[in-house]
């Protein structure tokens, strides 16, 4: 088996992460595979066929019918069939998102379209992918940030410190430590009186009230919808927000209504309708309701995902449903949530997935292991990284 070493660029971008794709454009029309040979990259089908011989010196999965690839330090795109559709020719590329991909070359930045032409030019020190239609870009370094639109013109003047995606039709911007949003149109909408921790979601934000020293929810137009009287807040998610009082946390809905009065030492996020909750040290799960579905019982909690949450309670960990019933007991040291079916699970030090009838799948026997994504694994063999399906074959063996 040759080889196969992942290497990450990690980059802050604040731009919208696209959950749907455009009708037309497909994310990876014959489930095409990394592998490597002889320090080459290339592309296979499951059934181990060659599509694309190995050349490249790093590849990445495909998005929108193109796969990015580096060849001697550059970024460029090819298509299903290996043709190269944008020359290596960029520092940098993002994968391609509703038809645009942010590049980088000579540290500027701008944007191509899906056949390499530039759209947006090379020409900003900071740019951020587009987000309801907006990218915030910075020109010069040290010098204020506005927005362009997809056609390269300045929607947000170039006048502030800093400036955040839109969100709702609403962007958050700051001068000095002083923050404020704007619309779409460049208006002042939230006047630039708050600190850093003003966040909008579903249309109201937790603020401070500094005379009383409690925090509050305001509306868009600037007014307290709930008053200041909690110790602490979060934002507003899926219409109920966390709130504090004392050492107790509770939760309320958008009109200030006391869904479930402060009692639990800490509530967590909600997820799939039921938001994890921690009681005297112990994990259970309440509804959006405030009902307490699971009681808190478990030493260890995960949220929950495709239906199941792992838990564990006296030293065993085990998957439970949403209403607390066992589907899975586990014989191994630990295991991850499901994804796309699967679950990562140690036995000792070495890690291998089962399916959600408890079926060891994947037996045990890779140093490190990540969760499935687009039918596909990562898992480690002493010092290398290699893909594996969904059936445990790995690509690539000689």
């Amino acid at each position: 088996m040759n080889q196969i070493v992942f290497v990450g660029i990690f980059l802050f971008v604040s731009g919208c992460t696209f959950t749907q794709k455009e009708q037309n454009i497909v994310t990876n029309p014959v489930s095409l595979i990394p592998f490597q040979k002889n320090g080459q990259w290339g592309f296979a089908t499951e059934a181990s066929k060659v599509v694309i011989s190995p050349r490249f010196e790093e590849v990445f999965l495909f998005e929108e019918g193109l796969a990015k690839f580096k060849s001697q330090g550059k970024f460029g795109f090819i298509n299903a069939s290996g043709k190269t559709v944008i020359a290596p020719e960029y520092d940098w590329a993002w994968d391609f998102e509703e038809g645009l991909s942010l590049v980088k070359k000579n540290e500027l930045w701008g944007f191509i379209d899906v056949s390499g032409a530039v759209v947006i030019p090379l020409e900003y020190v900071k740019l951020d992918k587009f987000c309801e239609g907006l990218a915030v870009a910075q020109k010069n370094k040290n010098q204020a940030m506005g927005m362009i639109d997809k056609s390269g013109k300045t929607v947000i003047p170039f006048q502030y410190d800093v400036i955040y995606a839109f969100q709702g039709g609403m962007a958050k911007a700051g001068i000095g430590d002083r923050y404020g949003y704007l619309n779409k149109k460049g208006e002042i909408v939230i006047p630039f009186e708050h600190n850093l921790y003003i966040n909008f979601k579903e249309n109201l934000s937790k603020v401070k009230n500094i005379d009383v020293q409690k925090y509050g929810y305001i509306n868009t137009q600037g007014k307290y919808i709930i008053p200041a009287k909690y110790d602490e807040a979060e934002d507003f998610d899926q219409g109920l927000a966390r709130i504090k009082i004392g050492h107790l946390w509770g939760l309320i809905d958008a009109s200030g209504h006391e869904i479930l009065t402060p009692k639990y030492d800490f509530i967590f996020n909600f997820k799939e309708g039921l938001a994890k909750v921690r009681q005297q040290g112990k994990f259970g799960f309440i509804d959006k309701k405030g009902n307490e579905l699971i009681p808190p019982q478990y030493a260890q909690a995960d949220d929950f995902q495709e239906g199941l949450a792992r838990v564990v309670l006296n030293n065993q960990p085990f998957f439970i449903n949403s209403k607390g019933n066992t589907i899975l007991q586990l014989t191994y040291d630990y295991a991850e949530s499901f994804q796309e079916g699967m679950a990562v699970v140690r036995e000792g030090d070495k890690y291998g997935f089962i399916n959600k009838s408890g079926q060891e799948v994947i037996p045990p026997k890779y140093d490190l292991a990540r969760e499935f994504n687009q039918g596909l694994s990562q898992v480690k063999i002493k010092d290398y990284w290699i893909y594996i399906d969904k059936k445990g074959q790995e690509y690539w063996e000689n």
